[in-house]
């Protein structure tokens, strides 16, 4: 296992498993979810990751066209739509200090589009990724294209 510390949290994992994960994995909640919101994610995917969240997942061995799971946060922000999800990969904290406080979880800001944190709650991965599994938790925005905005009435 390698170690990695982002924002005062530090994480062991194993890239290569986390690779081997996502190879089997067929496609992404979004793929599979017929809703206006994750259609309209699918739509501008390639531009909701920030630089900074891509090289993190390149790092850590995660498909960044596979999110284990995509939600519309359901607030528009200068005609922008907010969304959050998750990454899961093979891994574990390297000091119980690293854990996420579940009374004092992260509040992600309205105005920043690239937020990220690794984090232990997530829609259960421990089928795909084994028993030592965590995520990164994400922020994005994407424009609303205007062939969904009729869904969305």
């Amino acid at each position: 296992m390698e170690e990695l510390t982002l924002n005062d949290q530090t994480v062991l994992f194993d890239r290569e498993a986390t690779i081997s994960a996502y190879k089997a994995i067929e496609n992404s909640w979004a793929d599979t979810c017929p809703c206006a919101t994750c259609r309209n994610f699918l739509h501008f995917r390639q531009e909701a990751y920030s630089p900074a969240l891509l090289a993190l997942l390149a790092r850590l061995g995660i498909d960044p066209m596979k999110e284990w799971e995509v939600f519309s946060v359901g607030v528009e922000v200068d005609n922008l739509l907010q969304y959050g999800g998750w990454f899961p990969f093979v891994g574990e904290w390297a000091l119980e200090k690293d854990k996420i406080d579940v009374l004092n979880l992260p509040k992600f800001s309205i105005v920043r589009p690239d937020e990220f944190f690794f984090t232990q709650i997530f829609p259960n991965a421990r089928k795909a990724f084994g028993n030592k599994v965590l995520a990164v938790e994400f922020k994005a925005q994407t424009p609303k294209a205007r062939d969904y905005v009729s869904d969305w009435v």
